[in-house]
């Protein structure tokens, strides 16, 4: 009986640990999306790994059966009315703000400005790392799931 009872707290332990444990300080809402078009931009100066994560982006908005652009430039966009845009901060494009006094190479920010229907998100982070953290947080807004690297669900 003993036996059976240390077994059940150890099957109960990540679930009454999981709310104390969880590092998710912030709930973020799930993005919805319209049937405007996507811009995706980056500077041209952008190291390889966040070129990647750009074009990362674009697959997956393409994949859910959104209009998407992939735009290289050192003009940082505005937000418009007329579609909704991702821009990679840094890297000559736009200045990185964030919101930690000393920001580590995996502190990350999206920050989501809305004018009429458009929207723009501004994605930035303390480093390289930063920068990809942001990309996939922000996926996983949109509902893309990553459950192995052989297995994701991508919404259509």
């Amino acid at each position: 009986m003993r036996f059976l009872r240390h077994f059940a707290m150890i099957l109960m332990a990540p679930v009454l640990l999981a709310p104390v444990c969880s590092s998710d300080s912030v709930s973020r809402s799930p993005i919805e999306t319209n049937e405007q078009p996507w811009v995706v931009s980056m500077s041209p100066e952008c190291p390889e790994a966040v070129s990647w994560a750009a074009n990362d982006m674009v697959r997956y908005l393409d994949a859910m059966g959104l209009e998407v652009a992939l735009d290289d430039t050192f003009d940082e966009p505005t937000c418009q009315s007329d579609r909704s845009s991702v821009v990679f901060v840094g890297d000559g494009l736009s200045d990185t703000a964030l919101d930690s006094e000393e920001p580590t190479d995996q502190t990350y920010r999206i920050e989501e400005i809305r004018c009429d229907e458009g929207r723009l998100f501004r994605l930035s982070g303390g480093g390289l790392l930063g920068r990809q953290y942001a990309t996939y947080e922000m996926l996983h807004m949109l509902g893309v799931r990553f459950f192995h690297p052989e297995e994701e669900y991508v919404p259509e």
